[in-house]
């Protein structure tokens, strides 16, 4: 709180208090806030988590890529080796995402 008070200050009255607007619509922030996360549910997406998930166990992926499949990528592209990383590494990201919609969906 005393963070909050500090960073409201006027510049040009360091020592005044905060302004009762300020302190006002802080206030109708956090109780809208509070009462946002209480009574306010997510929408149904095929990604949402279904209330089960807490049992599944983790998927870890790992992949190995060749050096020269990389710099075969980054010839392609007329990139830099990491820009080549990162997109094959966002490629296998979105096939992935798809796989587990397309599982979800079916």
């Amino acid at each position: 709180m005393a963070l909050l008070l500090a960073c409201c200050r006027k510049a040009s009255d360091p020592k005044a208090l905060p302004s009762i607007p300020l302190v006002w619509n802080t206030i109708i922030g956090v109780l809208l806030f509070v009462a946002t996360s209480l009574f306010l549910k997510d929408t149904e997406t095929p990604i949402k988590a279904s209330q089960r998930v807490e049992k599944n166990a983790r998927r870890i992926i790992r992949r190995t890529v060749n050096l020269d499949d990389v710099k075969l990528i980054k010839k392609a592209m007329n990139a830099r080796e990491s820009t080549a990383i990162v997109k094959f590494s966002e490629t296998i990201h979105n096939v992935l995402l798809y796989e587990l919609v397309a599982t979800v969906i079916s």
